[in-house]
C-alpha cells in the first residue's frame, strides 16, 4: 500500500503544486478559468487520496479486530488501531478544511463583486493547503508502514494461535 500511495500523493502533489504555480502566471479569463479548472480538479484528486487512505486504515482496522476477536489475540493492539485511526482523521481533516477554504476564498475573490475578500486570501489559503497536504502526505506514509507491520504481526500471531486449535 505505500508504495500505491506514495504514487498516489506524488501525482497530487504535482497537480497542487501545478494549480498554485497556474494561479500565479494567470492572465486573462483563459487563463484563470484554466487555473480554476486545475484547481477543482487538484481539490477533488486531493480528497481522493486522502478518501483511499482513510477506507484503508477502516478496512484493515476492521481485519485486525477481526483477528483480535476470533483469536483472543492481546486487546492493547486494539487501542493502537484507534490511535493511528485517529491519527489519520485528524490529518485528513486538516488537509481537507484547508482545501475547503481555499476554494471557497478562491470563488468568493472571482465571483462574488464586493465580498470584501482580497487576492491575497486565496493565495494564502493555497499555500497553507500545499503545506498541509504535504504535512498530511507525510503523517499518512508514516502511520501506513507502521499499519502494515501491525497487520503482520497480528495475523502472523493469529495463524499461530488458530493452527494450534
Amino acid at each position: 500500500m505505500l508504495r500505491v500511495f506514495w504514487g498516489l500523493a506524488l501525482a497530487d502533489g504535482i497537480v497542487l503544486v501545478g494549480a498554485a504555480l497556474l494561479g500565479a502566471v494567470a492572465r486573462g479569463e483563459r487563463g484563470v478559468y484554466q487555473h480554476v479548472g486545475l484547481g477543482v480538479f487538484a481539490a477533488l484528486l486531493t480528497c481522493l487520496v486522502h478518501a483511499v487512505v482513510f477506507t484503508y486504515f477502516t478496512a484493515t482496522g476492521k481485519m485486525m479486530r477481526q483477528a483480535l476477536a476470533l483469536g483472543k489475540l492481546d486487546g492493547a493492539i486494539d487501542a493502537r488501531i484507534r490511535r493511528s485511526k485517529q491519527r489519520i482523521s485528524r490529518a485528513v481533516a486538516v488537509a481537507v478544511f484547508t482545501l475547503i477554504v481555499t476554494v471557497a476564498a478562491g470563488a468568493a475573490y472571482l465571483r462574488v463583486p464586493g465580498s470584501g475578500v482580497p487576492g491575497y486570501v486565496h493565495v494564502t489559503a493555497a499555500l497553507l493547503a500545499l503545506a498541509a497536504n504535504l504535512w498530511a502526505f507525510a503523517v499518512e506514509a508514516g502511520l501506513i508502514a507502521a499499519n502494515a507491520a501491525l497487520m503482520d504481526a497480528v495475523f502472523t500471531e493469529y495463524q499461530r494461535r488458530m493452527g494450534k486449535s
